[in-house]
């Protein structure tokens, strides 16, 4: 990912949407701007408590490589397949964090 231009280790809101547009283009839905200021908040909220260009460098790595959150997995009764999306990422406090740590990495299975 990019970074503030003040500190090239501090990603900031902007770079954090366009950066993972870049990664995933063709692959994960798009980011159009200009957001609503609903979707704005959530993502400056995640960059101040992830401020870290590392941080979310493993974050797109990690759904890079995850079947789940890319859509490679089974879909179901025929509909399509669920997607990470940026809301997703941003949705709330936790969702960054539970990539960041590899809870998606395997194969989702059904019980």
């Amino acid at each position: 990912p990019q970074a503030d231009k003040d500190n090239p280790d501090v990603m900031n809101p902007i770079d954090l949407v366009d950066t993972g547009n870049g990664h995933f283009e063709g692959k994960l839905p798009v980011v159009r701007w200009p957001v609503k200021e609903s979707r704005r908040r959530k993502i400056a909220a995640r960059v101040r408590e992830h401020p870290e260009v590392a941080f979310w460098d493993e974050v797109f790595e990690r759904i890079a490589t995850s079947e789940f959150l890319m859509g490679s997995g089974d879909s179901r009764n025929g509909h399509e397949k669920w997607r990470c999306t940026l809301d997703f990422l941003v949705a709330n406090d936790n969702n960054c964090i539970k990539i960041h740590e590899g809870q998606y990495n395997g194969k989702k299975t059904r019980v």
